[in-house]
């Protein structure tokens, strides 16, 4: 399953990549709009779950917000003639800010509305859909220098929006094929979206914090606080393979740290959960179960792939014979 969602989002990738290829204008605007999209993303996974948001996820989105300028997101959008969506982006603004400061989404269907419309937004920009002003002598503004840019006429900018327009609504089904690809993974997989505590041991230092996610075969792991994150992020900087261990109930497993990004880790189990073990788990969750769907990341497993199975036979040798 993994393989059909790695494969749908390389042929989306590389279809963007195409299309953005007509006028490297695009694929620079497409970059301006990337911490847009991934506060877009926070708010989308924000509206859907039924729980407050963790000290981590609220000083991501406060990150996210700082990093982004509104006036220059207007002046951009102005510049695309696509300024009818900087509505939906101060929506959005307004909600991030308030979730970031109490970790609640009010006015959920506000919240998905923002949502959809950026999410239009950013695929037409990152589709190569360029839109830009007729001069008076009916060529369309492109450089600088107003010399046309890459069009010569209007009608070669007509003939070029229609074919790309096309080529945005591809993009668009497919992005939708690849949600639904990810949550019937997720579904297969048991994934679902939780809060358990639960504490990360390594070099005999502990790491008190929760499970955001949870399944079968992994877990995702955010630390407590942003103190007991820094220590993490320290021990992680570390050379060398580091031994986990993942406490939930009193309940010791080993576990491997698939990278770490600082406000959460992904967790893979040495020997993945039964659905009974699963729902034990699920269980202690201080919030009501959510299905959640699969999430993509940059593993390291290769990196480590003769430390992980040397752990992995230490762990079979250590079990007892019946």
């Amino acid at each position: 399953m993994r393989l059909i969602s790695y494969s749908v989002q390389v042929f989306v990738t590389l279809l963007a990549l195409m299309f953005s290829g007509m006028a490297e204008a695009g694929g620079r605007d497409c970059e301006r709009v990337k911490l847009l999209a991934e506060l877009n993303a926070e708010m989308s996974t924000a509206a859907l779950a039924n729980y407050d948001a963790s000290s981590s996820t609220m000083q991501r989105i406060e990150l996210q917000l700082q990093g982004i300028s509104l006036q220059g997101l207007e002046r951009f959008l102005t510049r695309l003639n696509m300024a009818s969506y900087y509505s939906s982006v101060e929506h959005l603004f307004a909600h991030a800010s308030a979730y970031a400061q109490s970790g609640k989404v009010t006015a959920r269907s506000d919240v998905e509305a923002s949502v959809r419309n950026i999410d239009l937004m950013i695929s037409k920009i990152c589709a190569g859909q360029l839109s830009g002003g007729a001069g008076p002598d009916g060529r369309y503004e492109g450089d600088a220098e107003g010399d046309g840019g890459f069009w010569e006429n209007q009608n070669d900018w007509v003939r070029a929006t229609g074919f790309t327009a096309g080529a945005g609504g591809v993009l668009l089904f497919l992005a939708g094929l690849l949600t639904v690809c990810r949550y019937a993974i997720g579904l297969i997989q048991h994934k679902k979206m939780c809060s358990v505590p639960a504490v990360l041991i390594g070099n005999e230092l502990e790491f008190p914090g929760k499970l955001s996610r949870a399944g079968l075969h992994a877990v995702r792991f955010e630390p407590m606080n942003e103190a007991v994150a820094d220590q993490l992020t320290e021990l992680m900087s570390s050379p060398g393979f580091i031994h986990f261990d993942l406490r939930i109930n009193d309940i010791d497993r080993p576990v491997f740290v698939d990278g770490y990004h600082k406000f959460y880790a992904p967790l893979y189990f040495f020997t993945k959960l039964s659905r009974k073990e699963l729902s034990a788990l699920l269980s202690l969750s201080e919030r009501s179960i959510r299905n959640a769907p699969y999430i993509g990341h940059k593993s390291t497993r290769k990196k480590w792939r003769a430390q992980i199975r040397a752990r992995n036979r230490l762990i079979k040798q250590a079990k007892p014979v019946n």
